[in-house]
């Protein structure tokens, strides 16, 4: 009878005395979420990039497709980069990335990020750069990086600079004695355009961006704030 509760004393302490199993899948699925960010490049692809997780052995990265209502898996990954391309023009998309670790031959996600946002070009103005293409009709947005003085030689130009979310800078000229000035625009204001691409070695610049008295030119616009400069 000894012999035997010795047996099941020895047991016990060998049971308790494992690894505990279920330790590993526990610090996996606590990996942090990746600090993501998205950057546009051109009209249809976006570069996802991320953090650098330790302990995390994979990545897999997700997409929101504008009328899909779950994410869809894009890939798995030992990178921490990943570019999607054949994405629509002018179109928004969301992404999340999780870290994955592998715990007793499972793969387990850690928790997901913050989703991001990157909205496609409608023009491929990284195209339109590096070809030195001129007098192409465009639209897009962009962020006012730089108020500049306005052009008074011949008809007067209000003029600034944009940076597209792909990085690219554009000179707006604007000719202010067709159409109403900016007045209230300011650094940091997002603003929509339509106009003509002329290139120049500094990322080119857009004017025609109002209407033509004539009629004999495709009308442009400016918006800000909701209100259309024409």
């Amino acid at each position: 009878m000894r012999k035997i509760i010795f047996v099941i004393f020895v047991i016990c302490a060998a049971a308790f005395s494992l690894p505990p199993v279920r330790a590993a899948a526990a610090t996996a699925a606590a990996l942090p979420a990746p600090s993501v960010k998205a950057a546009v490049k051109g009209s249809d692809s976006v570069a996802v990039s991320w953090n650098s997780i330790k302990g995390a052995e994979k990545y897999v990265v997700y997409i929101l497709y504008p009328d899909d209502k779950k994410y869809t898996k894009l890939v798995t990954t030992a990178k921490t980069t990943y570019k999607k391309t054949g994405l629509a023009a002018g179109t928004r998309y969301k992404f999340k990335v999780a870290a994955v670790d592998v715990a007793d031959t499972k793969s387990v996600t850690g928790a997901f990020s913050k989703a991001v946002s990157a909205t496609t070009d409608l023009i491929d103005f990284e195209k339109l750069f590096e070809n030195q293409t001129s007098d192409v009709p465009v639209n897009g947005e962009g962020e006012v990086t730089k108020l500049l003085t306005d052009d008074s030689e011949g008809a007067r130009h209000q003029r600034f600079i944009l940076k597209l979310t792909g990085g690219q800078t554009l000179l707006i000229t604007h000719n202010i004695d067709i159409a109403p000035r900016l007045d209230t625009l300011q650094t940091g204001d997002t603003v929509i355009f339509s106009g003509e691409y002329v290139w120049n070695d500094k990322g080119g610049l857009v004017h025609w961006t109002h209407h033509d008295p004539d009629g004999s030119h495709k009308a442009g616009y400016l918006k800000l704030n909701g209100k259309t400069y024409q």
